[in-house]
């Protein structure tokens, strides 16, 4: 795809040149002439790509591999051998673009990507001719879906930028009944196109090759209790498939409909289609602000508890039901929607299903029936569950077990009171530490035990699913956002009512109670015609538990 792209400032506009493929080109905006181009008939090792145009005023532009030597080495031919540093030529070159789409979007406005960089506009175009999207191959060009695209990011992360964008309406032949509304019933033509940096897939790939190698080392080096491989390998997995937007928007689809089964209130972006390629990915814009902006929460009158108990509302659903979840929900992947139709502010935005973890059936059942049995105190659901995981203590202390659990998933600490808690939690850690270690001093005194062993007494884990590495993440990630917001959530209740819901539909139809209450056959009496009504006792105890039932305190 694209390999490299270079503006630089002369005297007739702005010079963008992109290379696609083997192809250099050289684009200058509004002097109404078409790209000259060349064709790279050399290797992909190929150095540099020369290229020149007719424009006498135009000079020989060099191409190489390291960007700032590209940059001085053009910068220079245009200017005669000026000095400027690359800061001078960023904000010249932004300057001139702002004077760009200005000009454009005052006195043309029916060319809409001459304020655009044009180099991103080529990689939507190649994919599609290349059949590379779910729209691909059926004669239309993408880029005339458009009517305008914001050259200047809206927001940009390690493996992609994402631009503001309007569509045009649809044409009224169209078998949509409803001209304001695309292919998916999005009524708004605003729209974001989300664009993955050039190269970035082969430099994740390689530094994901020379971390392995590195793990290796250090296992080698410090034994098997440095292996981190297993943990390596699950990230690894996971993140390679964020390079491929296809599977984001089907991630997407996916959530978006789990949650509206489950009467979630959270808004999940929608893909439009015929827009989605595997590095480019058109999705409808959802207006709001930062979930961690104290400012605009107080402003916009959000109900701070309403809105983490639909965030964690929305996570329990996905994990505990769905078996599929948003593996990366920092405050950066969360909105607060300022566009609700019932002028709801406590309404969440979910962002970035690129990092998606997707649960086999038996270790979804096996993450519900652990938080199920820490809210229940369930000492043998809770190692039920572990067995199913795969998770594997030679510690043989449930009640331990049990309280750990308990500490992890249990309600949230508001962050003005982090500090103190923190100093209660080390205590009491230092008091259970002393009395372990005491405890395990005598036992080797009366055991003879090897290094090997004594090490794995303090290490209690002799094994664990990889699964446990983003269920853990997830789980900081809420209980932080919780705590940040000042909120002391109960997350442990919410998390543990979607894993009763996976735990009861798990009982085969023949298994499930048909009533409340357990009623024996009827026994024959012929003396006694009050035989089969319940003693006093047993009415007082059914009226008991129909009024739990009731109360939804079971």
């Amino acid at each position: 795809g694209i390999v490299r792209k270079e503006e630089m400032e002369e005297e007739d506009g702005i010079a963008l040149i992109w290379e696609v493929g083997g192809k250099a080109s050289l684009y200058i905006p509004g002097d109404g002439s078409d790209s000259d181009s060349v064709e790279d008939s050399d290797s992909d090792d190929e150095k540099s790509i020369e290229q020149t145009t007719t424009d006498s005023s135009m000079e020989l532009f060099v191409w190489a591999d390291d960007d700032a030597e590209a940059r001085a080495l053009n910068h220079r031919r245009v200017h005669n051998d000026e000095e400027i540093s690359n800061d001078e030529l960023d904000a010249l070159i932004a300057t001139r673009k702002r004077e760009r789409l200005t000009s454009n979007n005052t006195n043309n406005s029916s060319k809409p990507f001459e304020c655009w960089d044009d180099w991103m506009m080529r990689m939507i175009q190649q994919h599609h001719t290349n059949g590379g999207g779910d729209g691909g191959g059926d004669g239309e060009c993408p880029l005339d879906r458009f009517e305008w695209i914001d050259p200047v990011p809206l927001s940009t992360a390690s493996l992609a930028q994402v631009h503001r964008a309007t569509l045009k309406p649809l044409p009224p032949s169209t078998t949509n009944t409803d001209p304001s509304k695309d292919d998916d019933g999005q009524s708004s033509r605003d729209v974001v196109i989300k664009v993955q940096h050039r190269g970035i897939s082969s430099l994740l790939l390689q530094d994901m090759a020379n971390l392995r190698s590195i793990l290796k080392i250090l296992a080698r080096l410090e034994g098997p209790e440095a292996d981190y491989t297993p943990i390596f390998t699950e990230y690894s997995t996971e993140v390679k498939s964020e390079l491929d937007f296809r599977l984001e928007a089907d991630n997407m689809d996916a959530v978006r409909t789990l949650l509206a089964r489950n009467e979630v209130r959270a808004i999940v972006p929608r893909a439009i289609g015929g827009l989605v390629t595997e590095r480019v990915l058109v999705m409808e814009y959802c207006e709001g602000f930062a979930v961690r902006d104290v400012d605009m929460l107080e402003k916009n009158g959000v109900d701070r508890e309403l809105l983490l108990r639909r965030i964690v509302e929305s996570w329990a659903v996905q994990m505990h039901v769905g078996g599929i979840f948003n593996a990366d929900p920092h405050p950066g992947n969360i909105l607060v929607s300022t566009s609700t139709n019932d002028k709801d502010a406590s309404v969440p935005v979910l962002l970035d299903f690129g990092l998606t973890k997707r649960l086999s059936p038996g270790m979804k059942v096996a993450f519900a029936r652990l938080m199920h049995a820490s809210d229940e105190n369930d000492l043998d659901a809770l190692l039920t569950s572990f067995e199913e995981m795969g998770l594997v203590l030679n510690r043989k202390d449930p009640f331990e077990d049990m309280a750990s659990m308990r500490r992890s998933f249990g309600s949230t600490t508001p962050q003005s009171e982090v500090k103190e808690a923190k100093k209660e939690r080390s205590e009491r850690f230092e008091k259970r530490k002393e009395a372990m270690e005491k405890e395990m001093e005598e036992e080797e005194k009366d055991e003879a035990m090897d290094t090997k062993q004594k090490q794995k007494r303090r290490n209690p884990v002799d094994a664990w699913p990889a699964e446990l590495i983003f269920f853990g993440r997830v789980t900081n990630m809420l209980r932080g956002l919780c705590s940040r917001l000042e909120v002391r959530y109960p997350y442990l209740e919410t998390m543990a009512v979607a894993a009763r819901q996976t735990l009861l539909e798990e009982v085969p139809l023949e298994e499930r109670a048909q009533d409340l209450m357990y009623s024996p056959p009827h026994r024959p009496s012929n003396t006694n015609d009050n035989a089969d009504k319940p003693t006093t006792l047993q009415q007082r105890l059914i009226e008991a538990i129909h009024q739990l039932q009731k109360d939804n305190d079971m």
